[in-house]
């Protein structure tokens, strides 16, 4: 597909969400039939995922046996599944974190984006990127496991500490984002609850589950909208909220957003709430709030 049909498409889908199904028929009816497919196709996986990822009567029970790896309890669900606290069966007392694939998103593309996943994170070996330990599948459902990060999140963390102590934990995620960037890996996703800091200090940059590769454009409509639905606006940059493919100088764009945030306690993008047209509006414009509470020279940096 190419980027002027997608471009289509997005918008008639943007157009037709939330909308009563007469009405959404009624506004898909006035785009040509390749885009209409399209639109539809989205719509249809909005409401498979609205009725898979939601109930926890669909989570895995504690007790679950995932390979070698048995599951304690649900901790949440990110952008391509739901995470879990487990232990290996012959080490109890190792927990680790392990991530399923969602029953819904068990189509092509998303298994071919969490397969990435596994792939990215078994390239990468650095001291503030979570350690990828084993995956496999069961059910037919791709798992990860992953080392466990006894922390909490990076703005929670930031509560009542310096200037000083937030810039060098911010400090930590730029070389992680480097890291990334080096095998040409992007992490499209980054914001302060896929950073937890350990009670030590260290950084841990979590859920590669929307990266791609650099040189592997993702050109499916569905892959794109897995991504477009599990961004969390208030971190996107501009091109990601147009539903344009990231590149670096995305990562750096959203860095700029954590800075800001970190250091001003102030959100640098408050966009979560509005209706995603006006949200993407407003990203587009790519202006970042005033604050006394942020000095000139690091805000130039975080405007950049």
């Amino acid at each position: 597909m190419d980027r002027r049909l997608w471009e289509q498409v997005r918008e008639a889908y943007l157009d037709a969400t939330g909308k009563p199904p007469d009405r959404q028929a009624q506004l898909l009816a006035a785009h040509p039939p390749e885009v209409r497919v399209e639109a539809e196709r989205m719509l249809r996986a909005d409401i498979e995922a609205d009725g898979f990822l939601e109930p926890p009567s669909l989570r895995l029970p504690p007790g679950t046996e995932l390979g070698a790896y048995r599951i304690d309890e649900f901790i949440a669900h990110g952008g391509m599944g739901e995470v879990y606290r487990g232990h290996r069966e012959a080490d109890f007392h190792k927990p680790v974190a392990i991530k399923v694939l969602a029953p819904v998103l068990a189509l092509r593309d998303a298994h071919r984006l969490f397969t990435r996943e596994r792939q990215m994170l078994a390239q990468l070996s650095h001291p503030n990127i979570v350690t990828l330990l084993d995956g496999g599948q069961s059910g037919g459902r791709p798992f990860l496991v992953m080392e466990w990060v006894e922390g909490q999140p990076m703005d929670r963390w930031a509560a009542g500490k310096s200037v000083h102590q937030r810039l060098e934990l911010f400090e930590q995620v730029c070389s992680a984002v480097q890291a990334a960037h080096e095998s040409l890996i992007v992490h499209q996703d980054l914001k302060p609850s896929n950073v937890l800091v350990t009670d030590t200090g260290q950084a841990k940059l979590l859920d590669f589950g929307i990266a791609q590769l650099v040189d592997l454009a993702a050109d499916s409509p569905v892959a794109r909208q897995t991504t477009l639905r599990a961004l969390t606006l208030g971190y996107a940059s501009p091109e990601q909220a147009r539903g344009l493919p990231a590149r670096i100088p995305s990562d750096i764009y959203s860095l700029g957003l954590l800075l800001f945030e970190l250091v001003s306690e102030e959100a640098a993008q408050p966009v979560d709430r509005l209706p995603i047209d006006e949200a993407i509006r407003r990203i587009s414009a790519e202006e970042l709030p005033r604050t006394s509470a942020i000095d000139r020279e690091l805000r130039a940096i975080a405007g950049k």
